[in-house]
């Protein structure tokens, strides 16, 4: 797909680089691998990214299988339950999900994913972060304070505002 190929452009320019110590030193990388201007870069900010993760547990079910597999006689091994990973062709409607395991391939499934047919989500609104910033693993920024002497100083002021950052632990 042409978007995979953007990736492979990026992936190696990326390689490129020895050590890459901020978020801007990525953007100007991935800038530079754009030589025929086949995409653009934009910084997303705490607030673009919504809370799907609460959001889809009102209006989807946990886990479907499919209706083909609902017939009676269906032995545990054969029935098919949803899962993104498994399908290479999606078809959507507006009260179901059929998707193929290969394109144009034979066997299809098809997923009532919705809880209710009578009522159709919107997209949620709800900020994922309301506090504007991720929580960092607490492990994980113990790590990067232990490399702090090896950044250079002219990002320290990009990894001590990472320092205020709230954090959790693993099991959150």
């Amino acid at each position: 797909m042409p978007c995979d190929r953007d990736f492979g452009v990026i992936k190696r320019k990326i390689r490129t680089s020895d050590r890459i110590y901020s978020i801007k030193e990525y953007i100007e990388l991935i800038v530079a691998s754009n030589k025929n201007n086949r995409f653009s870069v934009q910084m997303a900010q705490t607030a673009d990214i919504l809370d799907f993760n609460h959001w889809w547990k009102t209006y989807f079910k946990k886990s479907v299988l499919s209706i083909e597999s609902m017939g009676r006689g269906m032995k545990r091994d054969q029935k098919v339950t949803f899962h993104v990973n498994d399908f290479m062709e999606f078809q959507y409607e507006v009260d179901h999900i059929s998707g193929r395991n290969f394109i144009d391939g034979l066997t299809v499934h098809t997923f009532k994913l919705f809880l209710s047919r009578s009522v159709l989500p919107m997209l949620p609104s709800v900020p994922a972060y309301p506090h504007g910033y991720v929580a960092l693993i607490e492990k994980k920024l113990s790590d990067i304070k232990k490399l702090e002497p090896y950044i250079p100083t002219e990002y320290h002021d990009f990894y001590n505002e990472l320092y205020t950052w709230p954090t959790r632990s693993t099991d959150d």
